[in-house]
C-alpha cells in the first residue's frame, strides 16, 4: 500500500524485493505445525517483527494510528465474562465420537483418511454449540426439526439476557440455524419474541431492512426501542450501528483472527453509546476447543498492538509460541485423554525426531554459507573483506538463535571465523585442532582423539598416542554419535604427542616409508594438523630428509622435495636434497613455497606440472593457478595461502 503512495519508498531503505522485506523485518523460525493431514511438521513461522523501528519511521511517515483514548472520544468501560458451561449427554456423545474419528484417521496410512480430519475438527465446534448443529439445518429447516432448541450455552446467554432485559443485548454467532435456536431459547426463558431481531442473510436481506432493525434496537430519545436482543452473524460486523444501549455482547462462538472479534465487541464498545459500562460475554464448553482459539485470538491482537504502539525494536508473536500440537489440540477435546496421550507419544517422539534432523540440517547448510564468506574474505582486502566478514557474522547470528536443544554445537560453530569446518550429518561442528574424548566401549575410560585438516567432505582424525591420520567422512556414524560432552574433551596434548613423537622415532625407514610423500598410505598426513606436523618436523625433520637424501633406486622415483639453494627454490631428490634448506612441509614451509614462487626466486627449469609434483609429494595441497603468470594468479595464489 506504501508504494501506491511512494513508490520509492523500500527502494530508499535497501530493499527491493518482498524476500528482502521479509529477511530484513521478519523473525523466522522452523516450528511444529499440524498440516492438513493432522501430521506433526516443521515449516518456516513468523514468530516475530526486527528492525521495528525502521518500519515503524516508514510507517508513521505516511500514517497515523489513533485510538479512541488517544483523541478523547468517551466509551463504554468493558468487563470480559468467561462463561464455562459443561457439554450435555447429546453433546458428550457426538463429540467423543468425532474424537474417535480423528484419532483412528491419525493411525491410518490413507491420507484419504487423514485428509477428513480439520473438517471433523468443524463439526466438533459446532457440537459444542448444539449437539444437532452439525447435522445440517438451515435457517429454515431448523424451524421443523424435531430437535429440542436449548443447550447448555443458550440456556447460559438466555439467563443473563433475561436478568437484563432493560437494555440491549447483541448475541454473536455465525451459523444460522443456531440463530433460530437461540430466538427460540430466549422465548422459553422469557424474553418475549417480538422484542428479538435477527441480523444475517436470510432475514435481512438487503441494507434496508438491515438499517431498519438497528434503528429500532437503538431507539431515540423520542422513540422507544423495538427490539431487545439481535442475533447476528457476519452481516453485522461492519456498517451496522447497534451501540446507543448495548449493555451486553454475548458470543456463543469464536473467530479465529482478532479482526473479527474486534468488529464483533465495536457494535457495542463505540462512541455513542449511553451506558457507561458493557459486559463481554464468552461462552466456553469445557473440555472443547473454545479455550484455545480464544488464547490464540488474544496472542494474536496483543503481537500485532505492539507491532505499532511498542517501542521495542523487536517484538514476538505470542501464537507462535504456542507450538499448537496433535497432543495439545486432542486432549483438549479427548474424552480419554490418558488412551490419547499414549497414542500420542509414539507420534510425538517420531516427530521430535524429525524436527531436529531438519534443525541440524539448517544449520548445517547456514553454516557452509558462513564458511564460505569468511575463507573468501581471508583473502580479499578493504571493503570487500570487510562485507564478506559482515555477512558471514549475520549468519552466525541467525545460528545463534536456532533452538540449542535440537543443535546444540553453535559454540564450536564460531570457530568458522578462523578455520575450515565440515559439519556432520548430526550437525556436530568439526575443525582442525578440535579434541574429543568419548567413553570406550570396552571400559570406563575415555578414548580421545585429535582432528586434523578438513578436505572437502573428509576431515583427518588421530587417536590418542597414534601418529597416523584416519580419514573421516561427515556422514560416517562415528562422527553423527558425537555429543557437545565429547567435544569438552582435555587430556594432557604434550604427553600424548611425544608419546606419537617416539613411536615414529622408532620405525625408521623413512626412504620407503615416504617414497610417495606425505600423502602415504602409512601416515595420511595430508590430513594431519599443522600442529603436528611443526612437532614432526621440529623433532624428525633433519633424519626425514636425510634418509630421503640418501634414497637410491625404485623408492627414489617419486621423490618431489622443495628445497632453497643460494636463494632459489629448487625441486630435489636424492643427493639434491642435501645441497640447500628443505622447506618443512608445515603450513610455514608451503607458505613459503608459494611467495617465493610468485616473487620469481625459483629455478628457471621449473613449470607448473614441477611445482605441483612437489606441491603433492611434500604438502599434500594445491598450487594456484597460473602462479608462473604476472597478475591473474594473484587471487587464486592469496586463497591457496589458506588451503
Amino acid at each position: 500500500m506504501l508504494q501506491m503512495i511512494d513508490p520509492k519508498v523500500w527502494e530508499r531503505m535497501g530493499i527491493y524485493d518482498p524476500e528482502q522485506f521479509i529477511d530484513r523485518y521478519l523473525k523466522i523460525e522452523l516450528k511444529q505445525v499440524i498440516g492438513t493431514d493432522m501430521q506433526i511438521t516443521s515449516k518456516s513461522a513468523v514468530v516475530g517483527f526486527k528492525n521495528l523501528h525502521e518500519l515503524r519511521e516508514v510507517i508513521f511517515r505516511y500514517a497515523d494510528f489513533k485510538t479512541a483514548e488517544d483523541v478523547g472520544l468517551v466509551l463504554p468501560e468493558p468487563t470480559v465474562n468467561v462463561i464455562e458451561v459443561d457439554m450435555d449427554q447429546a453433546q458428550e456423545r457426538k463429540y467423543a465420537g468425532y474424537v474417535e474419528e480423528i484419532e483412528d484417521s491419525l493411525k491410518s496410512t490413507d491420507m484419504r483418511d487423514k485428509a477428513q480430519i480439520l473438517g471433523l475438527l468443524a463439526r466438533m465446534a459446532l457440537v459444542s454449540i448444539h449437539s444437532d448443529l452439525d447435522e445440517g439445518y438451515d435457517w429454515k429447516t431448523a424451524a421443523s426439526a424435531d430437535v429440542d432448541p436449548i443447550s447448555p450455552k443458550f440456556k447460559a446467554m438466555a439467563k443473563r439476557v433475561n436478568a437484563a432485559q432493560h437494555c440491549g443485548h447483541i448475541v454473536f454467532c455465525d451459523n444460522v440455524a443456531a440463530h433460530r435456536w437461540i430466538v427460540q431459547t430466549l422465548v422459553k426463558h422469557g424474553v418475549p419474541e417480538k422484542r428479538i431481531a435477527v441480523l444475517n442473510a436470510v432475514v435481512a436481506k438487503n441494507t434496508a431492512d438491515r438499517q431498519r432493525i438497528a434503528l429500532e434496537f437503538n431507539g431515540s430519545d423520542e422513540t422507544a426501542p423495538i427490539y431487545d436482543v439481535v442475533v447476528a452473524n457476519a452481516v453485522a460486523y461492519e456498517g451496522i450501528d447497534l451501540q446507543r444501549r448495548t449493555c451486553e455482547i454475548h458470543h456463543i462462538d469464536l473467530p479465529w483472527e482478532p479482526a473479527t472479534l474486534q468488529q464483533r465487541n465495536g457494535r457495542g464498545v463505540r462512541q455513542g453509546n449511553t451506558l457507561d459500562a458493557i459486559a463481554i460475554n464468552y461462552y466456553f464448553a469445557k473440555r472443547s476447543q473454545d479455550g484455545m482459539r480464544f488464547n490464540l485470538i488474544q496472542g494474536k491482537r496483543g503481537w500485532m498492538v505492539n507491532l505499532i504502539k511498542s517501542q521495542d525494536r523487536d517484538t514476538n508473536n505470542p501464537g507462535a509460541q504456542m507450538n499448537l500440537g496433535p497432543d495439545e489440540i486432542l486432549l483438549m477435546i479427548s474424552r480419554d485423554p490418558e488412551r490419547t496421550r499414549q497414542m500420542l507419544d509414539a507420534l510425538k517422539e517420531k516427530a521430535e525426531a524429525e524436527r531436529r534432523a531438519k534443525i541440524a540440517e539448517h544449520a548445517r547448510r547456514t553454516l557452509y554459507k558462513a564458511n564460505a564468506r569468511f575463507r573468501r574474505a581471508e583473502y580479499k582486502t578493504g571493503e570487500i573483506a570487510a562485507q564478506l566478514r559482515a555477512e558471514g557474522e549475520e549468519l552466525l547470528e541467525e545460528l545463534s538463535e536456532l533452538d540449542p536443544q535440537a543443535w546444540p554445537f553453535y559454540p564450536w560453530a564460531v570457530n568458522v571465523r578462523e578455520k575450515e569446518i565440515l559439519v556432520g550429518d548430526a550437525g556436530v561442528v568439526l575443525y582442525e585442532g578440535l579434541r574429543v574424548g568419548v567413553k570406550s566401549a570396552y571400559s570406563d575410560r575415555k578414548d580421545y582423539a585429535e582432528f586434523g585438516r578438513v578436505r572437502g567432505e573428509k576431515v583427518g582424525v588421530r587417536r590418542y598416542g597414534a601418529y597416523d591420520f584416519v580419514a573421516y567422512e561427515a556422514k560416517d556414524a562415528a562422527i553423527s554419535m558425537l555429543k557437545p560432552e565429547n567435544l569438552h574433551a582435555s587430556w594432557d596434548f604434550d604427553a600424548d604427542l611425544e608419546g606419537a613423537l617416539r613411536g615414529l622415532e622408532a620405525l625408521g625407514g623413512w626412504d620407503w616409508r615416504l617414497s610417495e610423500g606425505i600423502a602415504s598410505s602409512s601416515f595420511s598426513w595430508q590430513y594431519a594438523s599443522d600442529q603436528f606436523m611443526r612437532r614432526v618436523w621440529e623433532r624428525l625433520g633433519a633424519k626425514i630428509t636425510e634418509a630421503l637424501a640418501g634414497t637410491a633406486g625404485y623408492y627414489s622415483r617419486g621423490q618431489r622435495v622443495p628445497v632453497v639453494k643460494q636463494g632459489k627454490l629448487v625441486i630435489a631428490k636424492q643427493e639434491g636434497i642435501r645441497d640447500g634448506r628443505v622447506l618443512a612441509f608445515h603450513l610455514d614451509g608451503w607458505r613459503a613455497f608459494l611467495q617465493m614462487a610468485e616473487q620469481g626466486l625459483l629455478d628457471k627449469s621449473l613449470s607448473h606440472t614441477d611445482l605441483q609434483d612437489a606441491a603433492d609429494f611434500w604438502f599434500a595441497r594445491k598450487v594456484p593457478r597460473g602462479i608462473l603468470s604476472t597478475e591473474k594468479y594473484k587471487e587464486d595464489l592469496e586463497e591457496a595461502l589458506y588451503s
